[in-house]
């Protein structure tokens, strides 16, 4: 048992030695060719997502067809944030209801408990306070 241990630290020993080499990881031809795409998403055969680009954020993702599955990456670090995945989404629909961001609106709030019946038509607000957003 003993010579089976020290066989064994033997081996991991040698291993580690030769995974710390700085040439244990090239490949031992050098070739010009390159992946066409690389999955990043894999469900099944009819869902799959690939990226096709050296960089993540060179373009968007691609299904096995050639159709766009724009899928953005975005990373918050100390308020700043940056994309490492996807291009900047194009704007694909007009505002149905717009928000603070799209444009300046009014409504009306309350900050108690409101009657039964606050949600359907024909409601009554007027005590309710009224702001813009």
């Amino acid at each position: 048992m003993k010579q089976k241990s020290m066989l064994l630290v033997a081996l991991l020993a040698t291993f580690l030695v030769y995974a710390k080499a700085d040439n244990f990881y090239e490949p031992y031809r050098q070739t010009a060719l390159r992946l066409p795409a690389v999955p990043l998403i894999t469900n099944d055969p009819y869902f799959t997502l690939w990226s096709p680009y050296d960089h993540l954020n060179d373009g968007n993702i691609t299904h096995w067809s050639p159709r766009q599955k724009p899928l953005e990456g975005l990373l918050r670090v100390d308020g700043q944030v940056y994309r490492f995945m996807g291009t900047p989404a194009k704007k694909l629909l007009d505002v149905v209801a717009p928000n603070a961001e799209d444009a300046e609106w009014e409504g009306r709030y309350t900050t108690d408990t409101p009657a039964d019946g606050w949600q359907k038509p024909g409601f009554d607000d007027t005590a309710w306070k009224q702001g813009k957003a």
